[in-house]
């Protein structure tokens, strides 16, 4: 099976940029209880309103029962990325370089508006790896942050 690609983008202001990690942590948490990762589900849908009306609950006792159970597919999911670093690595999720921001979206702080019409990010992403890119509102201050990568296979 090809690599599948997921994303999420999560409400998140400059006080919670200060602990990215927890915000990942907090997002993972969210994912594995609705139960939207492999294997309970074997494809996710992440367009809404279809990904908000995916919810199973979680059929393990911890993500990394989920992560076990899924084997060499992955969870398909933000489950299968550990940690916050400064380079894209297996597990990892990395910022998006800011030449792709520039190439994508024309700026280092793009809006939700630019973000959601072009969804080319996904071509920064390889499978087991994420990227992350912290989205501004029209005052220029933090709103979101959008994880992105791609499953395993």
């Amino acid at each position: 099976m090809a690599a599948q690609p997921y994303w999420y983008l999560v409400t998140c202001n400059s006080e919670q940029l200060e602990d990215l990690q927890g915000v990942l942590d907090d997002l993972r948490e969210r994912e594995f209880r609705a139960g939207r990762y492999n294997p309970v589900l074997r494809r996710l849908d992440f367009v809404e309103p279809a990904f908000s009306r995916q919810y199973r609950a979680a059929q393990h006792d911890s993500i990394m029962d989920a992560i076990m159970d899924a084997g060499e597919e992955g969870t398909r999911s933000i489950l299968d990325i550990q940690e916050i670093g400064t380079r894209a690595d297996f597990g990892v999720a990395a910022p998006l370089p800011r030449a792709a921001l520039m190439q994508l979206y024309r700026s280092e702080h793009p809006t939700e508006k630019a973000v959601r019409a072009n969804k080319d990010f996904l071509q920064w992403t390889a499978p087991g790896q994420c990227i992350y890119v912290v989205i501004y509102d029209d005052a220029g201050e933090p709103s979101h942050v959008l994880f992105a990568g791609r499953s395993f296979g």
